[in-house]
């Protein structure tokens, strides 16, 4: 896997496509591609596009599938460098949302030496103004907090910005692989790609037209979320995880 992205897995959007005909009694066209939909109430292209919305909303609603930019011992630093006094970090362009931000000190050695990973907890970008004025001008050695930009959308500040060499270790949902309808492998475990097709099914039968059916779109947004909350059940672990050095 390449460091900063999602796993992917051996299920292709292909093989939801074929599902959703299943499940809404369409003809199966199992060995024709691109696949089609002889009722022509929806589109490929249309399910195509509920199933790249779905597949990311899980990923954001869940946590489940995680990248990582980080220490992962001698050899394979992917962090990202934090240069001494700078509050400013860049953040990956894959991401969605930050899960875990932490500040590792380390001695520019050749190999560098560890000396601690601390977890640095996300505040509230008007409370660090109002309550601690000078958090971007007086510096410390592991920043006791970050915030995310208020304006731009990759940019997260840490209060107290470092007073030497340091490096950020990050936990985050990262954007998944586009779909095509056409056998791109999906960015959620197989497990939960049912879920998926729930939801596909949900846009499916609320959007206007002849499936217009609000049962069972009720139906399909309950599985949906029997789905997210599955998946929520998986994650319950201490929220602060150290990372281990080899």
């Amino acid at each position: 896997m390449t460091p900063g992205q999602p796993p992917t897995y051996d299920v292709t959007d292909k093989d939801l496509l074929h599902q959703f005909q299943d499940r809404t009694l369409e003809p199966r066209t199992a060995d024709v591609d691109p696949v089609t939909f002889a009722s022509t109430m929806w589109t490929v292209q249309e399910v195509v596009d509920w199933l790249s919305y779905r597949q990311m909303r899980f990923l954001r609603e869940t946590g489940l599938v995680v990248a990582r930019l980080g220490y992962d011992g001698v050899g394979a630093n992917n962090s990202i460098v934090q240069t001494p006094e700078i509050e400013a970090v860049t953040l990956p362009q894959n991401l969605i949302d930050v899960l875990r931000l932490a500040f590792v000190n380390y001695d520019a050695a050749d190999p560098v030496v560890v000396d601690s990973v601390i977890e640095v907890p996300r505040e509230d970008f008007v409370s660090l103004d109002a309550g601690d004025q000078n958090w971007e001008t007086d510096f410390q050695k592991t920043p006791p907090a970050y915030t995310q930009s208020i304006t731009e959308t990759l940019k997260a500040f840490l209060a107290h910005p470092p007073s030497d060499i340091g490096a950020i270790d990050l936990t985050f949902v990262a954007f998944a692989a586009v779909l095509t309808g056409t056998g791109s492998e999906i960015s959620v475990p197989p497990e939960f790609s049912q879920y998926l097709i729930y939801g596909v099914m949900e846009d499916a039968y609320s959007r206007e037209g002849e499936a217009q059916n609000f049962e069972m779109a009720d139906y399909c947004r309950a599985r949906w979320d029997e789905g997210i909350a599955l998946a929520r059940s998986l994650l319950y672990m201490p929220a602060s995880v150290q990372p281990e050095f080899v």
